[in-house]
């Protein structure tokens, strides 16, 4: 088994990551809650917007 050690420039990097993420996040729920939505449903519309050439989706890319 091989370990990989991480350097500073890789925690910060990783940091920085987790903090956009989080940031995102935020922002989803806050959408969420003045839509009156779950995050499932916004995750959900999300995903149907996001479509390449559809305005659909099957019961499969959905599930």
């Amino acid at each position: 088994m091989q370990t990989t050690s991480l350097h500073k420039q890789d925690f910060q990097q990783l940091s920085q990551f987790r903090y956009q993420l989080r940031c995102f996040l935020r922002h989803s729920e806050d959408i969420c809650q003045r839509h009156a939505l779950t995050s499932l449903q916004y995750q959900l519309l999300l995903h149907l917007r996001g479509l390449n050439g559809r305005k659909w989706a099957t019961v499969e890319e959905l599930a």
